[in-house]
């Protein structure tokens, strides 16, 4: 964890750590699905475990009993069948789980990107806790600018095809893109709650590992790459007034929009 010293100007929430090894932080939600995700695949192996010793019980018994090979063939072949379909969904259980870690670790590489990058420029949330889940990151610039980022760890190209979305040419089981702008209306109406007038909020995709094809906003969404990602926060348009009172209270948004508080700039 970045010691609160080691740069001026940076203050880091106790309650937090990069890391999110508390269960807050960047990634912190995405590792906590990964944790239960992994749980549920090492129970489905125990199972297969339980099973296993079963067989060799019952293998025992009908020896003592004298039951025909033919039965026990029986058994073993029903037993197989079932530890096989418990096998594949532990697989898919540990394939999600690291699906979800790559999904916490980009998470945390885009965090410390953002909270060294400009600190008194910036005021950095990340996982915020919304109606849709979480939000990846929020960022209030002293510009009186407002994102909601949405990082997927998805490597290759991104393209866009009719206003959609493609990954290396498939469109994603999730519509990150109407997530992304899902996000944002949700922060725009939280903040007119919180400071008394709705801020335009931008909403970002971003894919720090792939290569972007896309040259224009998709439904107002804006597609970057990590490279990009800060001139992003410094160039898109602010439609914000009052940009002063929404950095003046950048603490008071911080604490109403949930414990899962992290970096904050001065």
């Amino acid at each position: 964890m970045t010691s609160p010293v080691a740069r001026p100007g940076f203050l880091e929430d106790p309650r937090h750590s990069p890391r999110g090894s508390a269960g807050n932080g960047a990634g912190s939600s995405a590792r906590t699905i990964a944790d239960a995700k992994r749980r549920r695949g090492r129970l489905l192996l125990l199972v297969i475990l339980a099973m296993g010793l079963l067989l060799i019980a019952l293998s025992i018994g009908s020896l003592v009993a004298g039951v025909g090979g033919s039965a026990l063939l029986t058994i073993s072949l029903i037993v197989y069948i079932i530890t096989e379909r418990i096998e594949k969904g532990a697989d898919r259980y540990f394939n999600t789980a690291a699906d979800f870690e790559r999904g916490a670790e980009t998470e945390e590489e885009v965090a410390a990107l953002l909270s060294g990058s400009a600190p008194d420029q910036y005021y950095v949330l990340n996982d915020v806790p919304c109606p849709n889940g979480n939000i990846d990151h929020v960022v209030l610039s002293r510009e009186g600018g407002v994102f909601v980022i949405e990082t997927k760890s998805s490597p290759g190209r991104i393209d866009a095809s009719g206003g959609k979305l493609l990954v290396n040419g498939i469109a994603p089981d999730r519509d990150y893109v109407r997530q992304a702008r899902r996000n944002a209306m949700w922060l725009k109406e939280t903040l007119g709650h919180i400071v008394g007038h709705k801020p335009y909020v931008a909403a970002v995709l971003l894919f720090p590992n792939a290569y972007i094809n896309i040259r224009k906003p998709i439904m107002d969404v804006v597609i970057s790459s990590r490279p990009f990602l800060m001139r992003v926060l410094s160039t898109i348009p602010r439609y914000t007034i009052q940009h002063e009172d929404l950095w003046s209270k950048r603490m008071q948004i911080g604490e109403a929009l949930g414990p899962r508080r992290t970096e904050v700039v001065a």
